[in-house]
């Protein structure tokens, strides 16, 4: 994967955060199946949480 220019390997299982304005690109280099999920959180529910609205 590169993350703002910058190759990074990321292993089978792992959570990968970044905001959206920077670039990236996937890319499966290996032999195996790669399955990924991508995730796009509102920003306003990530600061509710961080205020403890969701606790």
């Amino acid at each position: 994967m590169s993350i703002a220019g910058e190759e990074v390997v990321i292993p089978a299982g792992a959570i990968v955060r970044f905001p959206a304005s920077v670039p990236h690109d996937v890319q499966n280099r290996g032999a195996d199946r790669c399955v990924i999920m991508f995730l796009k959180v509102n920003p306003k529910v990530l600061k509710a949480q961080a205020d403890g609205a969701g606790a």
